[in-house]
């Protein structure tokens, strides 16, 4: 996903395949108002404050944060993967 600027604030963006998950991560952290939160049923833009965040359990791709303090977890998957990011938060 290739993201711009558009004229008067509005932002531009084009379908394309993404070269890995940290370019997914950098286009969501710089535009946090492309997460689906209303889909999440979350009112209002999510305010990203970890990304690689350390756990445990190892890394979580994206840690944000709603207006109403609720914590909600972004994890992206380019492809097959032997675990799946439920069962490595639940270790």
């Amino acid at each position: 996903m290739l993201v711009t600027g558009g004229a008067g604030g509005s932002i531009d963006f084009l379908e394309v395949p993404a070269k890995d998950e940290l370019e997914l991560q950098e286009v969501l952290r710089a535009n946090p108002q492309l997460i689906p939160a209303t889909d999440l049923d979350i009112d209002g833009d999510l305010l990203v404050v970890g990304r690689e965040t350390r756990l445990a359990s190892g890394s979580i791709d994206l840690l944000c944060l709603s207006k109403s303090g609720e914590l909600v977890i972004i994890e992206f998957k380019t492809g097959p993967r032997i675990q799946t990011s439920g069962t490595r938060l639940l270790r």
